[in-house]
């Protein structure tokens, strides 16, 4: 043994970090090797023992063995140490947990049901921290307080929104989304509804002086008006001649912005657009006389002729397109092109494809003259000049409002059974909801004031008793009270669910608010006198919807460990809910997991040999070939990779444009063939099929339903009995496909209307 300033060293030690064995040695030289020694044995950093943390923990996550000699080699220093650093990681995970179960059941016990959320000043006192560490500690996995919905300004009162400015100012250093979810978790509201709130404290109040000057910035942006000269212009043009390539301007831009570096960058991106659509876009006599000669020469081969006019293929389509209507085109409009756009409109047929049937007109011309033909067919039966609403007109709106769904009115409709335009009627109905809403808010404390006296006497309210002492409907009395004192909460429980109090609450919303009317949730929290947030939970439940959060992730994954079916699962979670959908969600979640991302390696790898073998074999045998020459990953993964790269390959395009797109469409439609089969025929990948099919199938068939189209089908499902040929149906209709007539059938069917 060797000694050197209080530190003793083997001879084995020596000899590693010497090199060789080492017998004697000055005390200069043991000073030296002193020095290295306990370098090498010092304890490690606080980063350093963060990172070995997280890296058994990367280790424990995977449930792979963990190589601790390795570990005690990198970090030099014994395992001993290194378990104990793990213990001691342990020990400080299960303190915080324990904390935090604590702070979750304290702040549940000082739960106040009038303000709706905790007093966490009382929290971080009992408890001796600050408010935000105390907030950051609640955990809501653990808790059963329901978050408070507010996603409307309107719902939050003035009190509210002072304290949540006033906690933000005083505890938020930065306005994150993790700061603001302690906001929201100090109010007690949805952690979306928290950021909107936020979001509306910044935004400028727009005075007089802030409105003027808004208004004279405009006015001088007008007047200084970016004007190219003839010669910048003339620039422009040699740019694009020398930088454009078909598809692609990119180029051309930045040579462009960076030679005029004095005009605004917006206006030199508009200006090399704008010529370049002139140069090559536009129906001019020098590409029209261009075009005309690589079609008589190639044909309709749109690949080549866009090459030689330096343009893609479909602008090479769209162009020769636009030449040949420039002589197709006739001034006057005959009685049979007028009978032509009558059926368009009938069939909800748009101007872009009645320019094509009609066949003389321009798609401008057509839609000016259909906008004509809707005014003057509506001129017989409406008076276009009346401007005063009756009060009979008023409820009658109203009326058809409420009876349509709030999504999809059909003002076109409500036009004709009205005898008014279609604008008058959209701009007086949201005239007369404001004027309804403000006509109830003069009640509210009144309604108030009785709920509460009531309340006081009896622990109950008679709401119809109610509605006579205020003046109103016994349902608008239920939608105004704001008086909630004493409601009790409604969490579903599979073991105490009641469906007599389920049915009580579905009896209610179907009377009152049958479908597609919205539900006002506060008369239904009035009428069963439940917490608004549990009332709305519990509908969602029976409904057979589901929030699926990280919590509900969690529970299912426990149960189905426990080898519970899917069946039961769905009963723990909802009353109404598909054993489908919990079923979906889990393998969604397993796949997730299973995922696994394609290296950028592999990804150029992919590309360079569809490059190298897609004109030579066949796309069915080069996805697998492709596939066998990558090392590692997920084969499907690998193989849905390979067909979205080959349907944007213009190898693939041109073969599409070769065998003809419209004819792919009629086989696709007649269902004569099937994608996977015409794709093996044509040498395409079925991706590329399925997206032109779905695409064709948009231009074809418009996704909103007429009045007229949908009083047909309530016709035919009427006169006829199931099962129902839908194909026979869209044939006869003529403007919508079979699977659309069944999906608005089966809508119907659950909004009540069949």
């Amino acid at each position: 043994m060797l000694q050197c300033r209080g530190l003793r060293f083997s001879q084995n030690y020596l000899a590693l970090y010497g090199g060789a064995p080492v017998r004697l040695l000055n005390a200069q030289t043991a000073w030296r090797f002193s020095r290295l020694y306990a370098s090498a044995t010092k304890d490690t950093t606080s980063d350093q023992q963060q990172k070995l943390i997280y890296e058994i923990r990367t280790y424990q996550k995977e449930n792979m063995t963990i190589p601790w000699y390795i570990l005690a080699a990198q970090y030099r220093m014994t395992i001993n140490s290194i378990k104990q650093i793990l213990a001691q990681d342990d020990a400080r995970i299960r303190a915080q947990k324990e904390l935090s179960m604590r702070v979750t059941q304290r702040a549940e016990q000082l739960y106040d049901k009038d303000r709706g959320r905790c007093d966490w000043e009382t929290v971080a006192n009992e408890f001796g921290k600050p408010l935000k560490q105390c907030l950051a500690l609640y955990d809501t996995s653990f808790s059963t307080i329901v978050a408070r919905s507010r996603p409307k300004i309107t719902d939050w009162p003035v009190e509210d929104i002072e304290m949540i400015r006033s906690f933000i100012v005083k505890h938020l250093d930065s306005i994150t989304s993790d700061n603001l979810r302690l906001a929201s978790v100090y109010m007690n509201v949805r952690h979306d509804d928290c950021i909107s709130i936020n979001s509306l404290f910044n935004r400028p109040k727009v005075t007089a002086e802030l409105h003027e000057a808004i208004k004279q910035c405009r006015d001088n942006a007008k007047d200084n008006g970016i004007k190219w000269t003839e010669s910048e212009t003339t620039r422009i043009r040699e740019i694009l001649k020398e930088h454009y390539k078909p598809g692609s301007i990119r180029l051309a831009i930045k040579v462009a912005t960076a030679e005029f570096a004095d005009k605004p960058k917006i206006k030199v991106m508009t200006k090399v657009s704008s010529t370049r659509n002139e140069l090559y876009l536009k129906p001019s006599k020098h590409n029209e006389a261009k075009m005309r000669r690589l079609v008589e020469t190639h044909g309709e081969d749109w690949v080549r002729i866009g090459v030689e006019m330096r343009i893609t293929a479909n602008q090479a389509q769209n162009l020769w397109r636009k030449c040949a209507q420039l002589h197709i085109t006739t001034p006057a409009w005959t009685e049979d092109e007028v009978e032509i756009l009558r059926k368009c409109i009938k069939n909800g047929i748009g101007s872009s494809k009645a320019s094509r049937l009609v066949g003389t007109k321009l798609i401008a011309n057509c839609a000016n003259m259909m906008q004509r033909l809707r005014k003057s067919e509506q001129t017989g039966r409406l008076n276009l000049h009346r401007s005063q609403w009756s009060s009979a007109d008023k409820t009658r709106l109203m009326v058809l409002v409420s009876a349509s769904d709030s999504r999809t009115i059909d003002w076109a409709h409500i036009s004709k059974e009205l005898g008014r335009e279609i604008n008058a009627c959209r701009l007086m109905y949201p005239i007369l909801n404001r004027e309804n809403n403000n006509r109830l808010l003069r009640y509210t404390d009144a309604t108030n004031a009785e709920a509460r006296r009531q309340y006081e006497q009896r622990s109950e309210i008679d709401w119809a008793q109610a509605s006579q002492a205020v003046g109103l409907s016994e349902r608008e009395c239920l939608e105004i009270c704001q008086f909630d004192v004493g409601k009790t909460r409604w969490i579903y429980d599979p073991d105490t669910f009641s469906w007599d109090t389920a049915n009580k609450m579905t009896g209610f919303i179907k009377a009152n608010y049958p479908s597609p009317t919205p539900v006002n949730y506060r008369a239904v929290s009035n009428y069963m006198w439940v917490d608004i947030n549990d009332c709305i939970h519990m509908a969602m439940l029976l409904r057979g919807e589901i929030e699926w959060t990280d919590k509900i992730s969690a529970r299912i994954a426990e149960l189905r460990s426990q080898g519970m079916k899917f069946k039961d699962i769905s009963r723990q979670l909802s009353p109404n809910l598909h054993e489908n959908k919990v079923s979906a969600f889990y393998r969604n979640k397993i796949n997730q997991k299973l995922y696994s991302p394609i290296s950028d390696e592999n990804k150029q790898l992919i590309r360079r040999l569809l490059d190298k073998h897609a004109e030579t074999m066949p796309f069915k045998k080069l996805a697998p070939f492709i596939v066998g020459r990558l090392t590692s990953g997920s084969k499907n993964t690998y193989m849905s990779r390979i067909a979205s790269y080959a349907a944007s390959h213009p190898v693939y395009k041109a073969r599409l444009e070769k065998a003809g797109k419209t004819n792919v469409v009629n086989q696709l439609s007649a269902d004569t063939t099937s994608v996977q089969r015409l794709a093996e025929e044509l040498d395409l990948p079925s991706v590329l099929l399925r997206y032109f099919h779905r695409k064709a199938k948009k231009h074809i068939y418009q996704n909103k339903w007429t009045h007229n189209e949908t009083e047909q089908l309530i016709s035919y499902v009427q006169s006829n009995t199931p099962p129902y040929n839908w194909n026979l149906f869209s044939t006869q209709l003529g403007s919508k496909s079979g699977l659309q007539s069944y999906n608005k059938c089966t809508y119907l069917k659950e909004q009540g209307k069949l």
